[in-house]
């Protein structure tokens, strides 16, 4: 089974922080936007979190792209981030065994009276 199946834009998965993500989490961090400082507990190397799926590129090894949920008032955008089981860093997994085949993304459901 392709790592990539039962991915769609707002599917949530994993993402493995490296040492070049923190950098940019901290980089970002830094940053004042619009007068509001970003700002949230910090990001190591290795912490796993949630992350939103943006877009996926097919034919590309299962890379994504993801929108990272940090533990504060922002997010991180990583590109082209590969699939990996054995969670890697800078990679992404499913949180769950099975979660790729848990419901069917493309399915509509009907509405019940």
């Amino acid at each position: 089974m392709n790592p990539t199946d039962g991915l769609k834009p707002g599917r949530i998965v994993y993402f493995v922080f490296d040492q070049q993500s923190v950098d940019a989490v901290q980089r970002q961090r830094g940053i004042v936007v619009s007068g509001h400082q970003e700002t949230g507990n910090q990001v190591m190397v290795g912490d796993i979190y949630p992350a939103m799926v943006v877009r996926v590129w097919s034919g590309n090894a299962g890379s994504i792209n993801l929108k990272v949920m940090l533990d504060g008032t922002d997010t991180f955008w990583a590109t082209s981030v590969p699939f990996s089981e054995e969670k890697t860093l800078r990679s992404w997994h499913w949180m769950f065994e099975g979660q790729n085949t848990r419901y069917q993304p493309d399915r509509v459901e009907k509405a019940t009276a």
